[in-house]
């Protein structure tokens, strides 16, 4: 399903629309039908996730430490770890997954 999220509230990811993967989506976009996560779709110019240089087509793979498979499990996460100020985030951009922490 591709269920379709808008980010909000006080965390990096804010300004993100996301939605979930799926074989249909990753054939439209050219990505491995076997990856999992949610895709950024958009994101709010001058928002905070345009700030740490989100881009369309990233995907969320996992975040602190929980693997992201959908796009109400994302906004689980985000509402369990909304007062954090370091983010851990595993994310795929351009076929490489990379790892990063975002100092919020």
């Amino acid at each position: 399903m591709r269920a379709k999220l808008s980010l909000g509230g006080s965390n990096p990811f804010s300004g993100l629309t996301v939605v979930n993967m799926s074989p249909a989506l990753a054939e439209e976009l050219d990505f491995d039908p076997f990856v999992t996560g949610v895709v950024v779709r958009a994101l709010s110019r001058n928002s905070l996730s345009a700030r740490y240089r989100f881009r369309p087509g990233d995907i969320i793979l996992s975040v602190m430490d929980t693997e992201i498979t959908s796009t109400t499990q994302f906004q689980d996460v985000l509402d369990e770890f909304d007062e954090n100020r370091n983010w851990d985030l595993t994310f795929e951009r351009g076929g490489r997954v990379h790892k990063s922490r975002i100092r919020f």
